[in-house]
């Protein structure tokens, strides 16, 4: 399971709320809780969509997505 807290709080600073960045990745409002709750996991292609989306630097993109839970 991964830590996705860092993750949330980047789609806050730049969407202001999950819905908002759900549409802008061409997912619903329940597949991106889903995939934030470790329920259901990112595809490749969400994930680089994602990383273009918020402007994660590439060096930091493990803080984002690949952090684990503890």
């Amino acid at each position: 399971m991964f830590d996705y807290s860092k993750l949330e709080g980047k789609i806050t600073e730049v969407y202001k709320s999950n819905y908002k960045f759900a549409e802008a990745l061409g997912i619903s409002k329940a597949s991106i809780s889903a995939k934030l709750n470790n329920k259901v996991d990112f595809t490749q292609s969400e994930s680089r969509k994602s990383i273009i989306l918020l402007k994660i630097p590439e060096n930091e993109v493990s803080l984002y997505f690949f952090y684990k839970l503890v």
